[in-house]
């Protein structure tokens, strides 16, 4: 849900995050999202989880934690004491934290729940920096066509990459961006 705090509306972390006590949860589902993507508000707030920096947070225990609880799920041996509750959160960090392909553990930094924090110093030094100097504008382009390629490596949608076209697309991208800058 959103708050108004001074007349700005900020995101409130929706029960995924195990944070609302005695809310409805739907029942968990693994096929599902856990907010209706067939509205507007929906689609928002599964965004909003995805790139939640709280789990960048999460410990290698509770990523091993959650990884056995949905095991536990696919397979029914799942305990009577676990709740929607923690089967939503469990999804959620490993959705967040583990590739769907390959199921191996993303590079931090390239991660979408990463996104914010790391763009906000770029986008910070491209702006503050870039306007002073063309060495400043293109060292702050080559810093970001770098972090987007990270960022498109890591969130691949498949389990291999063709190396010379994400290399040539890079050398394209921050000649482009570095010669105009």
């Amino acid at each position: 849900p959103l708050a108004a705090v001074g007349g700005m509306l900020f995101f409130q972390p929706g029960p995924t995050s195990c944070e609302d006590v005695g809310a409805v949860l739907p029942p968990f589902d693994l096929q599902r999202p856990y907010y209706d993507e067939s509205t507007y508000m929906g689609r928002v707030r599964n965004v909003l989880d995805v790139i939640d920096a709280r789990l960048l947070l999460v410990s290698d225990a509770e990523l091993d934690r959650s990884q056995r609880l949905l095991e536990n799920y696919k397979a029914g041996t799942l305990g009577k004491d676990v709740s929607d509750a923690e089967l939503w959160r469990a999804r959620r960090v490993v959705e967040g934290i583990m590739h769907p392909v390959t199921g191996e553990k993303m590079l931090i930094f390239g991660r979408m729940n990463a996104f914010v924090l790391v763009n906000l110093p770029i986008a910070a030094g491209m702006l503050i920096h870039g306007p002073t100097s063309t060495a400043a504008a293109v060292f702050w382009q080559w810093v970001n066509q770098s972090n987007n390629v990270l960022c498109n490596y890591v969130n691949r949608s498949g389990a291999t990459v063709e190396w010379s076209g994400l290399l040539q697309s890079y050398g394209l991208a921050t000649s482009v961006s570095c010669g105009l800058a």
